[in-house]
């Protein structure tokens, strides 16, 4: 990066100053363009939500019946996580979308295929049909649930039905469910994100885990329990 030259688009937020930068030129996009010509609205902040989102119902999944709230810690790790887990595929194509990179790049970026997120968006419409939630809306429609910031707080509480389903039968001789495994790493990951310390190695053990997890649980009924986390959706 050194000597480069970097142009930043922003667009015209109160809180976004002026500033003066050596080698980044900030440039402010014109009122309600921001849509149409910022790579970030043109599909990069929908792709990081739909991975936001898909780790934030399959934690729901694996916490129901724990009576765990989702902290801080945790959701800005999803966030971390998330954004890992957008591809630069996703990123260039969403560049071309614009129609702001020269034609020379374009040419290149043509040459890639573009991404699809429809098998992503399945998985999350599986994820959700396993809460089992009255009127669940599709995953389509829940990434982009906080678009139009329209908050409508429901002043009834979430009641969570539990059903204890025990089977005698899938006795297996295991130091660990896969839940504990799951838990324990989950608690390195967050010991050394807290640390400054990011080893994707222990995070891709943790979505083994996970996977093995969600695969062995039981389909249970969690109404509503949803509205218990929606502060960080």
């Amino acid at each position: 990066m050194h000597g480069r030259k970097i142009l930043l688009l922003v667009d015209n937020a109160p809180g976004h100053a002026e500033i003066v930068l050596n080698n980044v030129r900030i440039h402010f996009l014109p009122k309600n363009t921001t849509s149409h010509l910022q790579p970030m609205g043109a599909g990069i902040i929908r792709n990081f939500k739909l991975k936001y989102k898909r780790l934030f119902v399959q934690w729901v999944i694996m916490q129901y019946g724990a009576q765990t709230k989702l902290d801080l810690l945790t959701s800005t790790k999803f966030v971390v996580d998330a954004w890992r887990m957008v591809s630069e595929a996703t990123i260039r194509h969403c560049w071309r979308h614009t129609r702001i990179v020269p034609g020379s790049m374009s040419a290149s970026v043509e040459e890639d295929s573009e991404p699809s997120c429809e098998a992503e968006i399945g998985d999350l419409d599986v994820l959700i049909s396993r809460l089992t939630l009255d009127d669940a809306m599709s995953a389509s429609s829940y990434i982009v649930i906080d678009d139009n910031i329209e908050e409508s707080l429901d002043s009834e509480d979430a009641s969570v039905e539990s059903s204890s389903d025990s089977s005698s039968d899938e006795a297996e001789e295991t130091s660990f469910s896969h839940a504990e495994a799951l838990a324990a790493a989950q608690k390195l990951h967050v010991f050394m994100f807290a640390h400054g310390y990011q080893d994707y190695s222990v995070q891709k053990v943790v979505d083994v885990c996970r996977t093995m997890a969600i695969t062995s649980k039981r389909q249970t009924s969690i109404p509503l329990f949803f509205m218990k986390h929606r502060r960080f959706r």
